[in-house]
């Protein structure tokens, strides 16, 4: 004798595959097959490859510090070389103007403008003997149209140049100009230097004649002052970066120990709600098996 059998479809267990007819070739499942569905599979999540870890912090934040200094440095040594040259066109400016008001002009006469020998060979003796010196390499002085009325480079003497945009300013205005300058002009010809602070000022006659007095002070105190100045900005900045760093380390640390305990107290928690789960989904399935299952079976 035949006994009918009748199959209820059991609750997968943990990780268990699902259970079930595959579907047709058609992708629509018979109206008796049942659907299978995984809440879930109570296996946590694959550790993350970007966990924090307290010597990659730290780290970076050297890497962040040598960058800084780097950039200060660069940008230091812009600074101080601006700064270097801005004392030294001011100061060669303010020479300048001394030497202009106290040698110069009481030695400056109509026959020097007019070319004369024996006024020239009397300024050149006065300007090696009171105008040039380390500091300064050279001495003009121009007539208002460009002609050079003395130069302690002689082959200089008694050529015109055009004036430059500076010199006519000077000039025009008056005013004392002082520029680093790239030597680059015609006039520069027999000059071996590369760069210069130029300067100049109008001067005067005692019968109110005008002429262009023009010295060149060595670029080399601005390299020399350029060292000094990146020295103790450098100095300054260093040892500020250092000091932010020990103190700012202490912190990092100890924020990344607080984030590191709170992930792993995350991990915790999820897998108590993983366990949780799990046990709820075994309870609901013995519920089912020892009630309504039993039921059906013994009815049948």
């Amino acid at each position: 004798m035949a006994t009918d059998r009748t199959t209820e479809p059991q609750t997968p267990l943990r990780g268990a595959p699902p259970v079930g007819p595959a579907p047709t070739g058609g992708g629509s499942l018979a109206p008796d097959e049942p659907v299978w569905v995984t809440l879930g599979a109570g296996v946590l999540p694959a550790p993350s490859d970007d966990e924090l870890s307290s010597r990659r912090v730290l780290a970076q934040l050297a890497l962040g510090v040598l960058a800084a200094l780097l950039v200060v440095g660069v940008l230091g040594s812009l600074a101080a070389r601006q700064l270097a040259e801005r004392e030294a066109v001011n100061d060669a400016a303010t020479m300048a103007g001394v030497l202009a008001e106290a040698v110069v002009e009481p030695s400056l006469t109509s026959e020097l403008l007019a070319g004369d020998p024996t006024a020239v060979a009397q300024f050149d003796a006065l300007a090696r003997d009171r105008l040039l010196s380390e500091s300064i390499v050279r001495v003009k002085l121009w007539s208002a149209e460009g002609r050079v009325l003395y130069a302690d480079e002689r082959q200089l003497v008694g050529r015109t140049f055009p004036l430059t945009a500076d010199q006519r300013d000077a000039l025009d205005q008056p005013a004392t100009i002082a520029e680093v300058s790239e030597l680059d002009e015609s006039e520069n010809a027999f000059e071996e230097d590369e760069r210069a602070v130029e300067v100049y000022r109008p001067v005067w006659t005692p019968d109110g004649q005008v002429a262009l007095f023009e010295i060149y002070v060595s670029y080399d105190p601005v390299g020399a002052r350029t060292s000094q100045l990146w020295r103790g900005f450098a100095g300054v900045t260093t040892s500020s970066l250092v000091l932010l760093v020990l103190i700012v380390m202490p912190i990092v640390w100890h924020l990344v120990r607080r984030i590191r305990r709170a992930e792993a107290q995350r991990v915790e928690l999820l897998q108590r709600a993983v366990d949780a789960s799990t046990d709820e989904r075994r309870r609901i399935a013995a519920t089912l098996h020892d009630g309504p299952v039993q039921q059906l079976a013994a009815t049948s």
